[in-house]
């Protein structure tokens, strides 16, 4: 569960990094707080997920390949126990 709850951060930390950006840019633009404010919101609609959710998958892959089957180490989302990476093979693809 963890390991979910820090993806999640990440897309959240970069949603306030996109606001924030744009809230600053928009004040230099000459907007009033209110325009400020929507185009912020707006930067969060804006936001490009996809290149972000596969990035996380990447790295939580690359984390996998890191600790292949090792006891006690969250592995695709559960934790692992002796030799079940052995008897669970990842599939390519299956995610």
């Amino acid at each position: 569960m963890e390991e979910h709850v820090q993806r999640v951060e990440a897309v959240r930390q970069a949603c306030i990094a996109a606001a924030l950006q744009a809230y600053e840019d928009a004040g230099i633009s000459g907007l009033c707080h209110e325009g400020r404010w929507e185009y912020a919101v707006d930067a969060m609609r804006r936001l490009p997920l996809r290149p972000l959710v596969q990035a996380l998958l990447l790295a939580a892959e690359h984390e996998d390949a890191a600790n292949p089957g090792v006891a006690g180490i969250r592995h695709h989302g559960h934790q692992t126990t002796e030799g079940s990476a052995r008897h669970h093979p990842v599939v390519r693809g299956s995610r």
